[in-house]
């Protein structure tokens, strides 16, 4: 690890997208949850490899409303993680989107036709936060 990595290792997380019900495959709990060697879990194994590869660096679940039960009764399997300072989770939708030019909560223009909020999901943003009235997005209430 370069020097660079190091000094900001102490500042760094491991985020885990942790947020889907295996309803497509006949499940109704978390698909991380599904035992997949050795009567492991992906989740088990998720937190195994981040104890193992950066013990130093905070493993954190991105859990859905539907999956954030059931992950948090697995998890007391590992004491470590609920032993600290940080959540061991957050759940999707709820955390403020930040605008990553200001390092400050991003707005978003009214959608005067839906009366809501709009909100590009990052990965159809074209490098700016500019809002495109064309574009297909994801919304929610204006607050």
């Amino acid at each position: 690890m370069t020097k660079t990595g190091r000094n900001h290792l102490s500042k760094t997380v491991n985020i885990k997208l942790n947020g889907g019900l295996g309803t497509s495959m006949g499940l109704n709990r978390p698909k991380s949850l599904i035992k997949v060697k050795s009567q492991l879990s992906f989740l088990d194994i998720a937190v195994s490899q981040n104890r193992h590869l950066n013990p130093d660096v905070p493993l954190i679940f991105m859990n859905s409303f539907s999956t954030r039960r059931d992950t948090l009764d697995a998890l007391t399997a590992y004491p470590w993680l609920t032993n600290r300072s940080l959540d061991v989770d957050f759940i999707q939708h709820k955390v403020p989107k930040v605008d990553a030019t200001l390092l400050s909560p991003a707005r978003y223009p009214v959608n005067k036709r839906l009366n809501k909020t709009t909100v590009i999901p990052a990965n159809k943003r074209t490098g700016t936060n500019k809002y495109r009235e064309n574009h297909p997005a994801r919304t929610m209430r204006a607050g």
